[in-house]
């Protein structure tokens, strides 16, 4: 009976916090142009300072899909984001990014921003392959595609105002972590009854 009740819980104590995913669930839509959608998933790495709530985590994959089409990835052309306010340049798709997420504050994404591909991709004609979601440091989030605002390259970039929010979910381990320290609990429980 004993045994039961400590593997149940350790298994709580030790395995939730370290089951606890960096898997995000998001959404955005725009405010002035309703067309302008997406949704989908992104995975962050550590925060760039461990501890700190105001930390931005870097995003490190993303799926979904947005009006212009699937997203088929994470735009580290230039290599892996950085730390903001610092930014790296892709002039493939002419967007300066620092795949870079806050999860706390009025401001998820710095000025740099989250950089992503949509269809047709990297072998289409850039930077007609790229939605760049990004912060204006006041509060205000926007989503910015050349094929979605029709500007050829080397116009001035603008954007569309979005409204953008995003949900820690749990990894799948998360609730077998947490069905095996109940089970063991529910085991000891029940024989303690018994006896």
């Amino acid at each position: 009976m004993k045994q039961w009740l400590l593997i149940g819980a350790l298994a709580l104590v030790v395995g939730l916090p370290a089951a606890m995913a960096d898997v995000y669930t998001f959404t955005y839509t725009g405010i002035n142009n309703t067309s302008v959608v997406g949704s989908g998933t992104f995975t962050t790495g550590p925060a760039y300072h461990s501890g700190d709530p105001n930390s931005y985590l870097p995003i490190v994959s993303i799926t979904g899909t947005t009006s212009s089409g699937a997203i088929l990835g994470l735009d580290t052309a230039s290599g892996p984001g950085v730390e903001p306010p610092n930014y790296v340049n892709d002039w493939n798709t002419a967007f300066g990014y620092d795949n870079a997420f806050k999860p706390t504050g009025a401001n998820p994404f710095a000025s740099g921003g989250l950089v992503f591909y949509v269809p047709p991709g990297l072998t289409g004609t850039a930077p007609y392959n790229a939605i760049n979601i990004y912060g204006d440091g006041n509060g205000n989030t926007y989503e910015y595609s050349y094929a979605e605002n029709g500007n050829p390259p080397g116009n001035p970039p603008g954007g569309n105002q979005i409204t953008f929010t995003a949900t820690l979910t749990p990894e799948p381990g998360f609730y077998g972590v947490l069905a095996l320290g109940l089970s063991g609990l529910f085991v000891s429980v029940r024989r303690r009854r018994r006896a």
